[in-house]
């Protein structure tokens, strides 16, 4: 049975209705129960409201009662006679709302898309979102209670089950408006094979964030170096794009895909103890094993500066890294714990110091230009011709 003939049978059925609440309507009229009347009045205007499209006898039929009814609440006194129309007033507002959601807005695949349903499918997607959202704020919460769970995986959890959330109170929403999920489905992959152009970047960071985040080798709190050009400290990975927050206090949104196709430096993934070098350059002809012996004990005396100086092996230490062609080039090395920036200026700050304290010079470029006499002892000289003679 199509579309068509249910709607035939159920406007049969509804014309049967209304012709029995007709009969009761008249009886109410003549036994001056005005109560009833008013409400056997009320279900036949439901009735109408419930016609697939408009009947003009049946429209007459209940106007004609209507027009019996006010003549009856003429009689009666003026309180009464307002109280009714109100309530008649009112109960037709809301008939004609309820008639307004339920009227088909449109006919898809033979299924009448009604108001109502459009309105139930909004409200189970906000619905859907609400309680994702409520999820997502509960589940990060079991970070403070499970210290078994690193952040980064309660996170992974938390916004993967949001988006299941969302995704079921989406198809629930279509199947209540009486969708096929099937057809939605073969949509659904037409507009996917396009889709998935268009959005591959926003795909392979998806990728890349589900693969760091279970790889494990990049987490919070970390500080990483991308080619050298991005220096921070991670302060989130999402599904999408990694945060870092620089010394400076400015944030960088790195892409995912570029956490894992460039090189990435971790300066703290096992330990936060780190060495750092400082190399400075001294004169030729200056005591190598003094000036080692100055700097490592001026070093130990800052205790300003924030480095590791009692752990055997991991003492400051200087070596010559490269004699060059008007200096000597040694390196200043030391521990420390974290990712100090100033740390290295404030140990040149301290070499040049202590050089200047102990009168050590500081090398310089320099050329020596040695020149050499004939070995005739003559002087040679040029005429304005370029022609050579003895002097």
């Amino acid at each position: 049975m199509n579309f068509k003939q249910n709607t035939q049978l159920k406007n049969n059925t509804l014309k049967v209705y209304f012709d029995n609440l007709l009969l009761l309507a008249l009886y109410e009229y003549q036994e001056k129960h005005i109560d009833l009347l008013l409400t056997k009045q009320q279900e036949m205007r439901n009735v109408l409201t419930n016609f697939s499209e408009e009947d003009e006898l049946y429209t007459a039929k209940y106007l004609l009662l209507k027009n019996i009814s006010g003549s009856e609440l003429d009689s009666i006194d003026s309180i009464d006679s307002m109280m009714f129309t109100i309530k008649e007033k009112i109960e037709t507002m809301y008939d004609d709302f309820r008639a307004y959601i339920k009227k088909p807005l449109f006919i898809y695949d033979e299924n009448p898309i009604l108001a109502s349903n459009i309105l139930n499918a909004i409200f189970i997607i906000v619905l859907g979102f609400i309680i994702a959202k409520i999820y997502h704020k509960q589940f990060i919460k079991l970070h403070n209670r499970r210290k078994d769970m690193s952040t980064i995986s309660i996170k992974v959890i938390a916004n993967f089950g949001s988006t299941i959330i969302i995704a079921v109170a989406f198809l629930i929403a279509i199947s209540s408006m009486g969708l096929s999920l099937a057809n939605f489905a073969v949509i659904a992959g037409a507009l996917s094979i396009g889709m998935g152009f268009a959005l591959r970047g926003v795909v392979s960071n998806y990728v890349a964030g589900i693969v760091i985040m279970s790889e494990k080798n990049i987490r919070l709190g970390h500080f990483i170096s991308i080619d050298g050009t991005f220096v921070g400290k991670v302060m989130d990975i999402g599904l999408r794009a990694t945060v870092l927050r620089s010394i400076d206090n400015t944030h960088f949104i790195i892409p995912n895909s570029d956490l894992i196709e460039k090189s990435v430096l971790n300066l703290t993934l096992e330990s936060r103890v780190r060495r750092i070098y400082v190399p400075f350059k001294i004169a030729y002809g200056s005591d190598i094993k003094k000036i080692t012996k100055l700097i490592v004990n001026a070093v130990n005396g800052a205790t300003h500066i924030k480095i590791l100086r009692e752990i055997e092996g991991r003492k400051p230490n200087i070596w010559v890294q490269n004699m060059g062609e008007s200096f000597i080039e040694l390196e200043l090395f030391v521990w420390i714990e974290g990712y100090r920036p100033s740390t290295k200026s404030n140990l040149l700050i301290l070499i040049h110091e202590t050089l200047i304290a102990h009168q050590i010079k500081m090398p310089y470029p320099q050329l020596d230009i040695h020149l050499k006499k004939p070995q005739s002892g003559k002087l040679l000289s040029k005429n304005f011709l370029g022609e050579t003679f003895d002097k």
